[in-house]
C-alpha cells in the first residue's frame, strides 16, 4: 500500500509565494546608475563602477577577508520617485544563496520601501528560486497611480553584478527627495553591522538607521573580519567629509588587549585626513573634556571597561554604544553646558591605573568602589554636557542647538 502524497504546492494557494513573479512584457527596464536614480552606500562607485563597499585598488592592500567581503552589497540603496503601479528587479548575483543559517531573502534579495521620507514602510521583497544566480522578481504592486518615494535595498551577504529596475512603461520617474543630512554616516564594524543574519535587507540596523535619520549610512561591516587593521583605517579615511564615524569592531577582537592595540592607533590614522576624536584610557581633565563621550561594553569580554574620548571643538558628530547586539538609540543633544565638568582626583586615577596593571585589586570592595567612582564621574560629565544623556547611547553634536529624538514610537 502506497502512502498518498500530501505535499502542498503553496504557490497554487498564495500567489505572493510564487517565484519570479514579474510581467516583463509590460515593463520598461532602467539602469539605476543613471539619472534620475540615486545610488548610495558605495563610496567608490564613481571610480570603480561596480557595486562594492571598498575600493578595488586601494593604496594600502586590504586583508584578504575584508577584500572579499567588500563585494557583499550590504547598505547599498537605490532611491527614486515614481507613480508606477508595478516595480520589479532583474538581478545578476555573484553567487547563489548558500548560507544555511540565513534566509535567501536577506542574503541575496532586494527589499522595497515606499512612502514619504522619514515614514517609509516595507512594501515587498524579491522572492525567487534560491538555486538561481540570476532572477526577476516583483517587489511592489499597487492599483493606485500616485507619485511615491521608493527605496530599494541591496542584498546583505552576496555580491551583485548587475541590477535593473522594471517600471510601467508609461510611469513617471523623478529624482528622490534630498537627504535630511547632507553628509554620510560611516559605520565600521562586524557581522552585526553587515546585517547577519537579518531575514531581509531592510532590517539590517544600518538601513533602519538610514530611514530614521534620513541620511546615507555607509555600511562597512565585515563579518568576522572587522578588526581595526591599519590598512582598513587608511582606506576609511578616504571617505570625504562624513558627518559621523562609528567604530564598533570589538566583537571581532579575541581579547581586550587586541582591542586596545587596534583602537588606539585606528582613530588617529583616520584623524590625519579628517578631524575625528582622540581616544584615551584615562579620564581627560583638559578643557576639551567638555565633549567627553564614554564607550563601554558590559560583559565578560570587556568587563564593563570604559573608554573616554576627548573631542576637539571642530569635530563632526560622534556616537558611543554600550551593547554589541543592539543598534544604538540616536539623539542629538543640546549645545554643551558651560557649567564646570566634574573631575576625578589624581590619586584616584593613580589607584585605578595600578589596579588595572595588576589585573585586579586584592580588595574586591576597593576595586568595586574605584570602578563605581569612575562610572559616576563619567555619568556626571555627560550629564553636564546634556541633561538628556542616556548610558545606552549618546550622540554629541557640537554644532547643533536643537534636540532630535529618534527613538521608536
Amino acid at each position: 500500500m502506497t502512502t498518498p502524497d500530501r505535499r502542498i504546492d503553496i504557490q497554487r494557494f498564495d500567489r505572493r509565494m510564487a517565484t519570479d513573479a514579474v510581467a516583463s512584457d509590460d515593463l520598461g527596464w532602467h539602469e539605476p546608475t543613471t539619472a534620475p536614480f540615486a545610488l548610495n552606500g558605495f563610496p567608490w562607485f564613481a571610480v570603480d563602477h561596480i557595486y562594492r563597499r571598498m575600493p578595488v585598488s586601494p593604496a594600502h592592500p586590504l586583508p584578504e577577508a575584508v577584500d572579499g567581503l567588500a563585494n557583499h552589497t550590504a547598505g547599498g540603496q537605490i532611491r527614486f520617485r515614481t507613480d508606477a503601479r508595478d516595480i520589479s528587479v532583474r538581478v545578476d548575483l555573484r553567487g547563489v544563496a548558500d548560507m544555511h543559517h540565513m534566509p535567501s531573502t536577506g542574503q541575496c534579495g532586494f527589499d522595497c520601501y515606499v512612502g514619504a521620507a522619514g515614514s517609509q514602510r516595507y512594501a515587498g521583497s524579491s522572492i525567487y528560486d534560491q538555486r538561481k544566480q540570476s532572477y526577476q522578481a516583483r517587489v511592489f504592486e499597487s492599483s493606485a497611480r500616485e507619485l511615491r518615494d521608493v527605496t530599494l535595498y541591496f542584498p546583505l551577504y552576496q555580491g551583485v553584478d548587475t541590477v535593473w529596475i522594471g517600471l510601467d512603461r508609461d510611469a513617471a520617474l523623478a529624482p528622490p527627495q534630498p537627504w535630511r543630512m547632507s553628509r554620510p554616516v560611516v559605520i565600521y564594524g562586524t557581522s552585526i553591522t553587515q546585517g547577519g543574519c537579518a531575514s531581509r535587507p531592510g532590517m539590517a540596523y544600518t538601513n533602519i538607521l538610514s530611514r530614521r535619520l534620513q541620511a546615507e549610512v555607509v555600511n562597512l561591516g565585515f563579518s568576522g573580519s572587522g578588526r581595526g587593521e591599519p590598512e582598513v583605517a587608511h582606506v576609511i579615511s578616504g571617505i570625504p567629509d562624513p558627518a559621523c564615524l562609528v567604530l564598533d569592531f570589538e566583537a571581532n577582537c579575541q581579547d581586550i588587549a587586541l582591542f586596545e592595540s587596534r583602537l588606539a592607533p585606528c582613530a588617529p590614522r583616520i584623524r590625519r585626513c579628517r578631524s575625528s576624536y582622540c581616544p584615551s584610557r584615562r579620564m581627560p581633565g583638559r578643557a576639551c573634556a567638555r565633549r567627553t563621550i564614554v564607550i563601554g561594553r558590559p560583559g565578560t569580554r570587556s568587563r564593563g571597561r570604559r573608554w573616554s574620548c576627548c573631542v576637539p571643538s571642530a569635530m563632526p558628530t560622534c556616537i558611543s554604544t554600550t551593547s554589541p547586539l543592539r543598534s544604538p538609540t540616536l539623539r542629538t543633544t543640546k549645545a554643551p553646558s558651560t557649567e564646570p565638568i566634574p573631575r576625578i582626583s589624581d590619586s584616584s586615577c593613580s589607584r585605578m591605573r595600578s589596579s588595572r596593571r595588576s589585573g585586579a585589586s586584592s580588595d574586591p570592595d576597593q576595586a568595586f568602589a574605584l570602578r563605581s567612582a569612575a562610572a559616576s564621574v563619567a555619568r556626571k560629565r555627560c550629564a553636564a554636557i546634556s541633561p538628556r544623556f542616556s548610558p545606552a547611547a549618546s550622540v554629541l553634536n557640537s554644532s547643533s542647538s536643537s534636540s532630535i529624538d529618534t527613538r521608536p514610537r
